[in-house]
């Protein structure tokens, strides 16, 4: 899974990548939190997320620096439940949600939440780029 990520969660945003959930978040820091869309092609946008294991690390960067999350949580949440979103204290986490899609059903109350922790933050350089290319 390989997307840009934009500033907020416009429509527009999501049909072209990821967006933040929070104003002024940054990588690294807090409860780094993204949304996308998942699709009917289980090969784009947010929809690999439906595959992703508890254990996984997940890499992100913001041009200058690499960082490492590892995933350790996974579940089913209701749309209503962003408290899922906020910081806590003395913790750097990453935030991922999606639609969690039910056969039939337009627009689903669900939403598939996966949680990480940061452990690694590396310069970008020639080795590291390699995971974005």
């Amino acid at each position: 899974l390989k997307l840009p990520i934009f500033y907020g969660i416009s429509n527009a945003n999501l049909l072209r990548g990821a967006g933040t959930m929070k104003a002024d978040q940054k990588m690294g820091q807090g409860n780094y939190a993204l949304a996308g869309h998942h699709m009917n092609n289980p090969n784009i946008l947010f929809s690999p997320l439906a595959k992703a294991k508890v254990g996984e690390l997940v890499y992100l960067t913001d041009g200058k620096k690499v960082y490492t999350y590892r995933l350790f949580k996974r579940k089913t949440i209701n749309k209503d439940q962003i408290q899922v979103i906020d910081d806590i204290p003395n913790q750097k986490l990453l935030t991922l949600i999606t639609c969690d899609p039910i056969p039939g059903v337009a627009r689903t109350p669900l939403r598939i939440l996966l949680q990480g922790q940061l452990q690694q933050i590396a310069k970008l350089n020639q080795q590291t780029r390699k995971l974005f290319e």
